[in-house]
Formats: structure tokens, C-alpha cells, sequence
């Protein structure tokens, strides 16, 4: 008894069929686009934008089961702004919002979805919609999941009415994901935006996922096993990260929210999770008069380029807080660019800066150090003799007295006098004649 392939998304053998027979029986000059193989109207329709592929769905039953195999589901503002799903009073809006996904999901049968991503302002009570997209994106195998539940500014500090991740979905013991479901392991791409997670620890390991990005989620730890991983970018408060050796990763972006000294958990924590990094980005607090610090016996062997944004706090005349940054030449070996963005609220004091409070180390890679908002104090200016003094194969220094952090731009008005002074302070301290051919001070 023979039995056929059973249909899939509009294939099968009896579509196969039909198809050549419609060849054979027109004309080159006569075929028409439904005419074409099933696989090349299938390509076709994945290269429309969602909106395009709906308005092609109501053409013919062939474009119908074609359109349940669509790949790349957005969901933003701008995409249902068209229809009369965000307009009118924000409940109303966020309840067609919701309507217009959920109808959509259920006209799907895809079982490779490739990108599934939603952007709209949502809150707690919205759950259980958010919880069945969730479960939608597993069962469909998807590779890029986005939740943006707060799209634009990110300053809201209303946690309680935040969306809780439903972890419990990816985790056969409904625990804290120590045993993942096998259908998550394929996710290539993960993106989470003010979620409530508490705990996000992953016992299985994730060999295909290669862009981690964690930004603004009540999290007390991450703990995602990704050998693979490519890209990294987290912003939160200060907690365990441990990310299983991603001996591959090329790229890794920190943006650490709190108001206290972060040096030791940046130069330990962060260097261990990130220690095979070539381009690392961090921005980070440190006060001045913390001065102590424990050496880490990990090391960034293949950092080649560091760029660190840093607010500094504290007592302009305390200079050890800063003077920290030395370490650098000693963790990062081969480290070749160093850009420091630095932003400080105080005034440099007169005063003269020593040029032995570190430990020597000569450095012989480094070629290129940026330093922007140097106004002038002294553990800057000491920071700054110590990497020429160190740095032996230095071919440009740039000292810029202007804030450019990205984080905290203080207004240039106001900001005058230090700016400056900042520019005196670095004229007369380091605008030496064995500096000169590689320095470059900008006023």
C-alpha cells in the first residue's frame, strides 16, 4: 500500500504535480506568479513586511496556507498604526494591541518561526497574553524573541506593575530553569527589556544562541550556559553573571546602574565572565577615596579594545580612587585602544600630582588612549603621567576636557569653568617635551 508525504505549509507531492503540469500546459509568455514552485512563492512572501504578507494571504487558498507559514512576526506601534489598534485612550489601544496579535497567531501554523518580536507598552495584568505568545515562541521553535514591554525612555521606577518573565514556561520542573525544555535550545537571538526574572539560571546548554541581551529586568542572577555566544549586552544593578566560557564572544556591552563603587566588581566578576572578550564596554561608578582592591588572577589575554565610561564621586583632592585604573596595563596585556569617558560633579584643586603612587608596569601594545572629561583632577592628571609613563608603544594620547559619556552630559554652559580649568591643569602638567610627539590636548 503507498502511502504519500503528508502537506506541510502548502508542499507535497500532489502540489508538486500540479504545479508541472500547469508549466507544460502554458505558455512562458502566460505564467503567472501563482504558477511558480511552491518554495519560490514561499521565499517571496517572507521578504514582504507582515502587513504586505496579510493583504497578499486574501488573494487565493494557495496564498492563504502560504501566509501560515510566515517567519518573522513585528508587533510595534508603527506597524499597527495603519489599523485602529493604537489609537484612541492608552487602555483602549493596548486592548486592540493585543486582539490584533492574538488574532493573527491563531491564523499561524508555522513550526520554524524565525523572529517574533513585540514593542509596546504593557503591563503585569497583561500576563496572560504575554504568557501564551511566550509558550507560541517555543512551541514554533523561534530564534529571535524581542520583548519591549516599555519602549522609549527607560526611568520608570514603578516595579510592581512590571511583567514577570514566565520562566516556568522554558522549565520541565517549573523551578528555576535547572532543567530547560529542549525545544529552547535552539534560540539563536534573546532579548528581555524590563522584565521581573528574580533568577535566571539556565542548567542546559544554549549552543546556538549568540546575542544575549538583558537590559533594565529586576534580576538577582544570570546564568546562561552560551559556548557559542557572540554578542553581550546587559544594563542592571550589580549581580552574578556567568556565562560558560563563550570562548567565540567578539563583543560585550556592561552598563552598570547603582550609586555605590563598582571597581572590584568590574575587575573581578565582570573579567572572569568575560575573559576571552576582544571589544569590551563598560560604564560604571567609582568613588575616589575607595583606594583598596583585590588583583584578579584572571586575565583579559585577548582585549584589544576597552572603552569605560565612569562617573567619579567623591573628594576632588583623594587621588588613589582613580589612580585604580592603573590595573588596566596589567589585566589587559595586548590591550591596544583605551578610551576613558570620565564624569565628575567637582572642581580640580591646586595641588601637585606624584608620579611614583602606582607600582610600575610597562606595557608594550597599547597605542592609542583617549581621555574625555578630564578636568583637571589629581588622580587624573597622576593617571594620565603613569599610561605615558608605562605604555611604550603609546603613538597618540588624546586629552579632551569635555564629558562624553553618553550617560551624564552636563550642560556646556555650566560646565565652562571646569572644562577650562581642565584644559590649564592638562597644559601645565603634561605638555612636556617628551610627550609632545605623541599628546594632543583639545580647547
Amino acid at each position: 500500500m503507498k502511502t504519500s508525504a503528508p502537506m506541510v505549509c502548502g508542499q507535497g507531492p500532489r502540489t508538486d504535480r500540479l504545479v508541472k503540469k500547469s508549466f507544460k500546459r502554458t505558455r512562458s509568455k502566460d505564467i503567472q506568479l501563482h504558477h511558480l514552485p511552491t518554495d519560490v512563492l514561499r521565499g517571496i512572501l517572507s521578504r514582504l513586511t507582515m502587513k504586505e504578507a496579510v493583504r497578499m494571504s486574501i488573494l487565493s487558498r494557495k496564498w492563504s496556507r502560504l501566509w501560515k507559514c510566515y517567519p518573522k512576526l513585528v508587533f510595534t506601534r508603527a506597524m499597527m498604526r495603519g489599523s485602529n489598534a493604537t489609537t484612541g485612550p492608552a487602555k483602549h489601544s493596548r486592548t486592540r494591541f493585543i486582539r490584533g496579535i492574538n488574532s493573527i497567531r491563531r491564523q499561524l501554523k508555522s513550526s520554524n518561526l524565525n523572529k517574533f518580536v513585540v514593542k509596546f507598552a504593557l503591563r503585569k495584568r497583561h500576563a496572560p497574553h504575554i504568557d501564551r505568545w511566550i509558550s507560541f515562541c517555543a512551541a514554533s521553535r523561534a530564534k529571535h524573541v524581542v520583548l519591549d514591554l516599555c519602549p522609549g525612555p527607560k526611568a520608570s521606577t514603578d516595579t510592581d506593575d512590571k511583567y514577570s518573565f514566565p520562566l516556568h514556561l522554558l522549565s520541565a520542573s517549573g523551578g528555576d530553569l535547572r532543567c530547560l525544555l529542549p525545544k529552547c535550545v535552539v534560540l539563536e537571538r534573546l532579548s528581555l527589556t524590563q522584565c521581573r526574572l528574580d533568577e535566571l539560571s539556565i542548567g542546559q546548554e544554549l549552543g546556538r544562541l549568540h546575542c544575549l541581551q538583558v537590559k533594565f529586568c529586576i534580576l538577582q542572577k544570570l546564568d546562561i550556559r552560551a559556548p557559542n555566544l557572540t554578542l553581550f549586552v546587559f544594563a542592571g544593578r550589580m549581580i552574578p553573571i556567568l556565562l560558560g566560557e563563550p570562548v567565540k564572544i567578539s563583543e560585550a556591552t556592561v552598563d552598570l546602574i547603582t550609586s555605590s563603587d563598582c571597581f572590584s566588581y568590574v575587575f573581578t566578576d565582570l573579567v572572569d565572565a568575560l575573559s576571552h572578550v576582544p571589544s569590551l564596554s563598560i560604564s560604571f561608578r567609582i568613588e575616589t577615596k575607595v583606594i583598596n582592591f583585590v588583583k584578579n588572577q584572571t586575565r583579559l589575554t585577548n582585549l584589544r579594545r576597552l572603552v569605560l565610561k565612569i562617573d567619579i564621586v567623591g573628594s576632588p583632592e583623594v587621588t588613589g580612587g582613580i589612580l585604580r585604573l592603573a590595573y588596566l596595563l596589567e589585566l589587559a596585556p595586548a590591550l591596544e585602544e583605551l578610551v576613558l569617558h570620565m564624569c565628575c560633579f567637582d572642581s580640580a584643586i591646586n595641588g601637585e600630582p606624584s608620579e611614583d603612587a602606582y607600582r610600575p608596569h610597562p606595557h608594550h601594545h597599547l597605542k592609542t588612549i583617549k581621555m574625555t572629561g578630564f578636568y583637571g583632577l589629581l588622580g587624573q592628571v597622576e593617571l594620565a603621567l603613569y599610561l605615558f609613563g608605562n605604555a611604550t608603544s603609546l603613538e597618540r594620547m588624546i586629552i579632551d576636557p569635555v564629558v562624553r559619556n553618553n550617560w551624564f552630559i552636563p550642560p556646556m554652559g555650566g560646565a565652562k569653568h571646569n572644562i577650562d580649568r581642565g584644559t590649564s591643569i592638562a597644559l601645565n602638567k603634561l605638555s612636556r617635551q617628551e610627550f609632545r610627539k605623541v599628546l594632543d590636548i583639545l580647547y
